[in-house]
């Protein structure tokens, strides 16, 4: 009977240590796929590209076939794609024929601000997640890379300067060529005013200038207000910039025409009105001498 209970007992200890083996030989027995992000610098300016490495490391038992990587684009950036690597919108994808146990497989693409100028500020933010999606016993397992922090600082370089100096000299000289056209186009008793002044063509276009000069900072408080940058290069604002100087420079010289020669012409009238009273008051003091009533 002992005998029996023994050989039993073994028996169970197969048995249980088999069904454990084959478990374990279950659970390793498929892909393990691990996936890590980096970038190659985590501060950088508007102008700068960088460029996000992806990394899949397969520390399963088994090669894991067809594996898709997927990574996206944040908002306010292009992504450049490297060999291997698809654009599409604003996400970037990659297929994998297949990775060998314990081996792993880079990709890599690189970002660019789209508007080299959208910011003044520096700004912290976290780029979006990477994927990877493959295959284990049958099922689509769907991972997620590490999160990645990183800094747009601000940055002034020659060009910017360069285009700041070119759009004031841009507004200034549309502003004067307004105030210009306005003095050139005045009518012969606006130019006979002017003569008579001694108002000279410079201190009209000097006033044109300033007016268009104005309007750029107007333009650029807006794109700052809205749009959180800098005044947007494109065929469109630059049309818009140089027809409004304009515009800024010949109206309002157009507006000091007018009311100078509305005041000179109330100033002609009063003038007019203090002369017939005075002669009127002179005749009257000259009559009391006639008469006596005044020495």
């Amino acid at each position: 009977m002992a005998k029996m209970v023994l050989a039993c007992g073994i028996m169970l200890l197969l048995v249980i240590s088999l069904a454990r083996l084959q478990y374990v030989d279950a659970q390793e027995d498929k892909p393990i796929l691990i996936i890590n992000k980096i970038v190659d610098r985590s501060t950088f300016t508007w102008l700068d590209k960088i460029e996000i490495k992806i990394t899949v490391s397969n520390e399963g038992s088994i090669t894991s076939s067809n594996v898709l990587i997927i990574d996206y684009v944040p908002t306010g950036f292009i992504a450049e794609p490297k060999q291997g690597v698809t654009i599409e919108s604003d996400k970037v994808t990659t297929i994998i024929d297949e990775i060998k146990s314990g081996k792993d497989t880079t990709v890599s693409y690189t970002l660019k601000a789209i508007d080299g100028m959208g910011s003044k500020s520096p700004i912290t933010f976290q780029l979006p997640r990477a994927e990877v999606h493959y295959f284990a016993s049958e099922n689509e397992i769907i991972k997620k890379s590490n999160q990645l922090t990183v800094t747009i600082q601000s940055t002034t370089t020659w060009w910017d300067l360069g285009i700041v100096a070119s759009l004031i000299v841009i507004s200034f000289g549309f502003g004067s060529f307004g105030a210009t056209i306005n003095w050139l186009n005045a009518d012969a008793k606006i130019k006979k005013q002017r003569k008579d002044n001694k108002e000279k063509i410079g201190y009209y276009t000097l006033l044109g200038g300033a007016a268009g000069v104005i309007v750029l900072a107007g333009f650029e408080g807006l794109s700052m207000l809205f749009s959180e940058g800098q005044l947007k290069l494109n065929i469109v604002n630059i049309i818009t910039l140089i027809g409004t100087c304009f515009a800024a420079g010949f109206a309002p010289m157009a507006v000091i025409d007018r009311a100078t020669k509305q005041w000179r012409s109330e100033l002609e009238t009063t003038k007019t009105e203090m002369t017939g009273k005075l002669e009127k008051a002179v005749g009257f003091i000259e009559k009391l001498k006639r008469d006596g009533v005044i020495p």
